[in-house]
Formats: C-alpha cells, sequence, structure tokens
C-alpha cells in the first residue's frame, strides 16, 4: 500500500493554503446567485424607467420593493466576502493565548452555515456550558485542530446523508469537554476507524490523504493532550473531545 509522509509544519501550510483556496472556490460559487439577481434587478428597472418617465405612485412603489431587494442582495454579498477574510486571516493563525471552545464552536456553526465550504444540510444544535473554562493551550495548534475537527466531522455527515448533529459542552472529571452527537444514521466504518487511530507521525495511506484535514485535526489534538472518545451503537454515535485542564 503506498503511503505520503509529510513533516507536519509542511502539512499544516499546505493544508491552511488549501483551506483558503476552498474559502475562495465557495465565495465565487456563493455570488453567482446574488450576481444574477442584482443583474436581473438592474435590467428591469432600467425598462420601467423607460416606459414611465413620470414616475407615477405605483410605479414608485413597485421600484421601492426592486431596490429593497437589491439591497438585501447586496447585504448577502457583504456577509460572504466578511465571513471569507475573516476565515482566510483565522487560517493563517496559530492558537492564541486563551481558547474559548462556546465561542469557537459557535462560530464553526456560523461559517458552516455560510455554504462556503460545501452545501450544509445538517441541522446543528448548539448546547453550551456557559460556566466552560477558558482553555490555555501549551501547543501553537490546539485551535486548528478544534477547527479542522468540526469541519472534517460535519463534512462527513453530510456525505453519509444524517441530517441531525448536537454539539455539547460540558465538564467532566474537571476537564472541558466536547459531545458530539449524531442520531438517526452511521458514519462510514473508514472514519471510524480514523478516529479510533492513535496518530504516531502523519504517514498516510493515499485513502487518508483524501482525508488530510481530519488527519491533521486529530494529530494536532492529541498532540495537544485532548482525548477522543468514541462510542457507537446502532443509529447514534458519539464523540466526546476532552481538554486538559488548564
Amino acid at each position: 500500500m503506498n503511503k505520503i509522509e509529510l513533516p507536519i509544519e509542511e502539512a499544516i501550510r499546505l493544508y491552511q493554503n488549501a483551506s483558503v483556496g476552498k474559502l475562495v472556490g465557495g465565495l465565487v460559487h456563493n455570488m453567482n446567485g446574488p450576481l444574477h439577481t442584482l443583474g436581473i434587478e438592474m435590467d428591469v428597472i432600467g425598462l420601467l424607467l423607460r416606459k414611465n418617465p413620470d414616475l407615477d405612485p405605483e410605479f414608485v412603489q413597485g421600484l421601492s420593493k426592486r431596490l429593497n431587494r437589491m439591497g438585501e442582495e447586496f447585504d448577502r454579498l457583504n456577509t460572504l466576502i466578511r465571513l471569507t477574510a475573516d476565515r482566510a486571516e483565522l487560517s493563517s493563525q496559530y492558537s492564541p493565548a486563551y481558547i474559548d471552545l462556546n465561542h469557537v464552536l459557535q462560530e464553526e456553526v456560523e461559517l458552516l452555515s455560510s455554504n462556503l465550504y460545501f452545501k450544509h444540510q445538517v441541522e446543528t444544535y448548539l448546547d453550551l456550558d456557559p460556566q466552560l473554562q477558558t482553555l490555555r493551550p501549551k501547543e501553537a495548534n490546539l485551535l486548528l485542530g478544534v477547527r479542522w475537527f468540526v469541519q472534517g466531522l460535519v463534512e462527513e455527515i453530510e456525505t453519509s446523508e444524517i441530517r441531525s448533529l448536537l454539539i455539547k459542552t460540558t465538564t467532566k472529571q474537571n476537564r472541558p469537554t466536547v459531545l458530539f452527537q449524531i442520531k438517526d444514521g452511521s458514519l462510514t466504518e473508514g472514519f471510524l476507524q480514523m478516529l479510533d487511530h492513535e496518530p504516531v507521525s502523519l504517514l498516510l495511506t493515499s485513502a487518508e490523504f483524501n482525508n488530510i484535514g481530519m488527519c491533521l485535526a486529530l494529530t494536532l489534538l492529541k498532540s495537544s493532550g485532548v482525548s477522543l472518545t468514541l462510542s457507537t451503537a446502532p443509529s447514534l454515535t458519539e464523540i466526546y473531545l476532552s481538554f486538559p485542564h488548564s
């Protein structure tokens, strides 16, 4: 079986660049709809202006509605551009001195809902403990590991045609813990085996290379002292990430 070996820092750099590329691709894809709508509205407004030079009240009311629709599309474009710029900046940063897990998870769900990476159809529910302890990471790449883990897991859920995901934060044995609970479906066997694998070095098979984001996430998390517990049953999968006590 062919294997590919990458130095961890090189793999991180390559995947960061690939993530930005995916964002730009998603931005271009998502801009097509608003730009198409704006083009149609501008054509219609131009036609109406030529036919109604005196601007009667009924025409003005119709024009106002179209301008409002155009404003909504411009707002949508601005939101997409802001999300892309913010995520591109985050993708190039290493872990800060403190990590608020609740905030990070909220950011990831917001990003996924924007459909910048892929068409997001999973109903994601957050149950966040407001008293959750803030993390003080000892390894520089912990935050990247968390973000890439969430993205990789949700992408796998989308592929498996599962339609709901519960993300819950809590404290277990004095350790901040995140539960990912998946009902009414199961993840692929290969993905479950990858979760259950204890990475020693980033030596990937050809199949694992296609999931390099998740492989990197698991490597970064476990090297930062995060333990992963996997529990599977018919129509129920639970994944626990337990973070070191700060």
